[in-house]
């Protein structure tokens, strides 16, 4: 098991998971257990479910690092 804590990323409401793949690359070079999940987007439950999901399945201490879920005001 590694001492490096897993890292969860967390989609802003314009994008997805891939939005990460830049930084996912650097942190896993670096030998961290990296996971950016796709969230529904349909209701703040439904995105806490998935993350409760994804938190679940982690081995060791786990960072969340979130994008702003912000939506644009029509």
């Amino acid at each position: 098991m590694s001492s490096l804590p897993n890292i969860v990323f967390v989609h802003g409401a314009w994008a997805d998971g891939s939005s990460w793949s830049r930084v996912i690359e650097r942190l896993q070079k670096d030998g961290f257990n990296v996971t950016a999940p796709q969230f529904p987007l349909t209701t703040l439950a439904d995105d806490v479910a998935r993350l409760r999901e994804v938190l679940a399945r982690q081995d060791g201490p786990t960072v969340v690092v979130g994008h702003s879920l912000r939506r644009a005001r029509s």
